[in-house]
């Protein structure tokens, strides 16, 4: 399986670190529904796709805590349709009733997870961060009925990994549009930031998923829509990808305090296990 078909969840979950956390206690919560979208051009997939890679039902309780719940998401590692997250500030607990686990995607996003797999598989990779840009742009969209204002991220960066076949360099370029309003209360801390699309948009270093928190965070709103474009370049082929985040019925509620524990008895799940899980080359065969 190739590293690309990890990196779309790996994406959502990097998108999810950058959250920022509720600027003050709401006076009473928030719930709102995301749609995300992927259209991606990769030589090595088939060519030209166009699906609805999530479908998720957020509640925003009024000390800040986010439960997400994942009522459509397509095969990966990280999530099931009925699992649902927890996030409270930069923790992100990803939970499975279904399999009665609790998966910590802990503070660099799974990435230490990614490395381990990779090594499993005989491979080692590294990231060599490149410019981070940032820009307030003039003019404002009405999305979903906020006005909102337009932010812009570039980001450039370089994979770099060692195979038994060879080693190869992966150059990415992400951009990234933010439409935030400020005619609401909360950052919406359980919205996905550093946009960085699937494919291999999704691996980030350390101190890259700082940064981004630092300019997300700074945008002071609730981020209404999130548009990402990202090209990599891998055996001499292009891909690109366009990643579009939405939030839908946004709505001032009435939320219950939501737990930020997992259910006792959850056994604590490993995000390599599952990458080799839903390998078709498991390591060693």
């Amino acid at each position: 399986m190739s590293i690309a078909r990890f990196a779309s969840p790996l994406a959502l979950g990097a998108m999810l670190a950058v959250a920022a956390p509720a600027r003050a206690p709401l006076a009473r919560g928030f719930t709102y529904d995301l749609v995300q979208r992927t259209q991606s051009t990769n030589p090595m997939n088939g060519g030209a796709q166009d699906v609805v890679a999530m479908r998720a039902h957020v509640q925003v309780d009024a000390a800040g805590h986010t439960r997400v719940d994942f009522a459509d998401a397509a095969r990966n590692p990280l999530w099931s349709t009925g699992d649902y997250a927890i996030i409270s500030g930069s923790s992100i607990q990803i939970i499975s009733p279904q399999k009665k686990e609790v998966l910590d995607l802990g503070p660099d996003m799974g990435m230490g997870s990614m490395q381990e797999f990779m090594k499993a598989m005989g491979a080692d990779m590294k990231i060599t961060d490149g410019a981070i840009a940032f820009d307030s742009l003039p003019g404002s969209d009405v999305v979903n009925g906020h006005p909102t204002k337009h932010f812009h991220i570039t980001r450039e960066a370089t994979t770099s990994m060692t195979t038994p076949m060879g080693a190869m360099d992966i150059p990415v370029k992400s951009e990234i549009d933010y439409y935030v309003t400020r005619d609401r209360a909360p950052q919406n801390s359980a919205f996905i930031a550093p946009g960085l699309s699937s494919g291999m948009g999704a691996m980030i270093s350390a101190p890259a998923l700082e940064r981004m928190r630092t300019l997300v965070g700074g945008m002071k709103g609730f981020v209404m829509k999130m548009v990402t474009h990202s090209t990599s370049t891998m055996m001499g082929m292009s891909t690109d990808i366009t990643a579009t985040v939405e939030v839908q019925d946004l709505l001032e509620a009435d939320v219950a305090s939501i737990p930020i524990a997992p259910p006792a008895g959850y056994a604590k799940a490993n995000l390599a296990d599952r990458m080799r899980a839903m390998s078709p080359r498991p390591p060693g065969s």
